[in-house]
């Protein structure tokens, strides 16, 4: 389908955590369909959550390097010249700021905070089932 797709930190860290959830699922057709986009700030945020203690009884440190490594390689970089502050918290700001500057045909997440919005500059905000539902049955 070659869509541009934002992945959120909480809909990449359930697909590693979780990997028969509707975001591992989610992710897994991106990867194969649709170019990732990613910034450098939210590439840190992603390594930052995933390196946190509290996975560590959930998901062996070295899967979790390596998911990591292999999402950088997979990603198209975007440039942030254009920062936005839409959302209360303003880590999810940093998504929306990927999806604008990179002209994302989405933005996928989990986070309700930013569910609730919808969309942003015409950009649709899905969960990860409402994504898989784009791709048919």
């Amino acid at each position: 389908m070659n869509r541009r797709v934002v992945f959120d930190t909480s809909v990449l860290v359930r697909a590693v955590v979780t990997p028969r959830s509707w975001s591992r699922r989610a992710l897994d057709v991106a990867r194969t369909e649709d170019w990732l986009l990613a910034s450098e700030a939210t590439l840190n945020e992603l390594s930052e959550v995933m390196m946190r203690p509290k996975f560590d009884r959930l998901v062996d440190l070295r899967l979790r390097i390596a998911f990591i490594k292999l999402y950088v390689t997979a990603v198209q970089m975007v440039p942030i010249h254009r920062r936005v502050a839409f959302c209360r918290d303003p880590k999810d700001d940093l998504f929306l700021e990927v999806a604008i500057n990179g002209r994302a045909d989405c933005v996928v997440t989990e986070d309700d905070d930013m569910i609730d919005m919808c969309a942003i500059e015409g950009i649709p905000i899905l969960t990860p089932a409402a994504f898989l539902d784009l791709n048919g049955p």
